[in-house]
């Protein structure tokens, strides 16, 4: 196989670029390395339309030598193209080293100047950088202090808007103290381009709390009077109470003193009814059997007692029947039951006239006037 000559300075031709003034134009190692396949293309390309569809009579001896000749021709050839191929690439492997070296070497001698160039240039566009930097940063801080600037303001007229909603269900003296506060306000050089809309916004909320304290003026003097009715109601309410208590309490001591008096006189008039009918009882027989109209009308009760059933029953009653039972029963008188009506009766008379005392002093005065009106009869009966 024979050498390929390669010049001195090779460039790479898949960077292959424009060379500088001072070097001269170089032949490419693709070039030489396919200049030697080139050359060895059109005879490849004979041999294979030589050979290109040839049918050997491989079935004779001759045939087949023919055959083995042709194969073995070809396969020299494919073998020249690989042992160039082998060739170049150990070529090329020693080369790369060279040429690293080649290039290391000649790269020192221009690389302080590149550095020197190259160090300049840095320089120079990180200081572009670091003033761009600082210009945006200056420019950030501007608007981040423009921007609270505007929110500072935002917010006070914010806060003078909101006073009135701020006032709701305040008192009167709370709402002006607000008032107060916005009356005395100034809006000076720190309110800058918002000083006019600062004070229409302290106008505007001046004249709705000036209407919330009005309001509130007549609310509370509202409440206050209800609050006025009321406690004058209460007080009125519990003199009356007063008044009805003690009229109560002397309405009822009246009537204690009333019921005292008609019980006493109750009772005197039925001591006096009682001693009267015992006077005429005692008296004579006759007498007792003929008590006073008066003795039976002292009182309702005692009218009652003597037009009673039970007065009725006794006036329905046998005569006889009665006597003997009184006198059997409240005289103990056993032996009346036994004796004549007459005599029975007579009996009976002195045996009252013995313990008409005792009937005058436990009797009530109804009981004894229906006891004197059952013997009238009795004795009518009897006479």
């Amino acid at each position: 196989m024979s050498e390929i000559a390669f010049p001195e300075i090779i460039e790479s031709a898949v960077d292959a670029k424009p060379a500088p003034a001072l070097v001269p134009a170089l032949v490419t190692i693709k070039d030489a390395t396919l200049a030697q396949f080139t050359r060895t293309e059109a005879d490849l390309r004979t041999l294979a339309a030589k050979f290109d569809n040839v049918a050997f009579d491989v079935a004779t001896p001759k045939g087949l030598t023919a055959a083995k000749q042709a194969r073995q021709e070809i396969r020299d050839a494919r073998f020249t193209v690989q042992r160039i191929e082998k060739n170049t690439k150990a070529e090329l492997n020693d080369l790369k080293s060279t040429v690293s070296d080649t290039a290391a070497a000649l790269i020192a001698i221009i690389e302080p100047a590149e550095t020197n160039a190259h160090n300049q240039i840095k320089a120079h566009e990180e200081k572009l950088a670091a003033e761009k930097a600082e210009r945006e940063r200056l420019a950030a801080e501007a608007e981040r202090i423009e921007a609270e600037r505007l929110a500072a303001h935002h917010a006070g007229l914010v806060k003078l808007r909101s006073y009135p909603e701020l006032a709701r269900g305040l008192t009167s003296e709370q709402i002006h103290k607000g008032l107060s506060f916005l009356l005395d306000m100034t809006f000076g050089p720190e309110w800058e381009e918002f000083c006019d809309e600062a004070a229409e916004a302290r106008d505007t909320s001046i004249a709705r709390l000036s209407e919330m304290h009005a309001a509130a003026l007549n609310r509370e003097a509202e409440v206050a009077r209800v609050e006025a009715q009321r406690v004058e109601n209460a007080r009125v309410a519990a003199e009356l109470a007063e008044t009805q208590r003690k009229l109560d309490e002397q309405a009822a001591a009246l009537k204690q003193r009333q019921d005292d008096i008609d019980r006493a006189e109750r009772e005197k008039q039925a001591q006096r009814d009682a001693e009267a009918a015992a006077a005429r009882f005692t008296t004579t027989p006759a007498e007792v059997y003929n008590p006073a109209p008066e003795a039976c009308s002292s009182s309702a009760h005692d009218n009652q007692a003597c037009d009673s059933p039970v007065a009725e029953s006794e006036q329905q009653a046998d005569p006889s029947e009665a006597l003997q039972a009184v006198a059997a029963q409240s005289l103990d008188m056993p032996e009346a039951a036994a004796l004549d009506p007459r005599e029975a009766w007579a009996e009976f008379e002195g045996a009252l006239l013995r313990v008409m005392p005792k009937i005058q002093k436990h009797a009530a005065a109804g009981d004894l006037c229906r006891f004197i009106a059952s013997l009238e009869r009795m004795r009518e009966v009897m006479a």
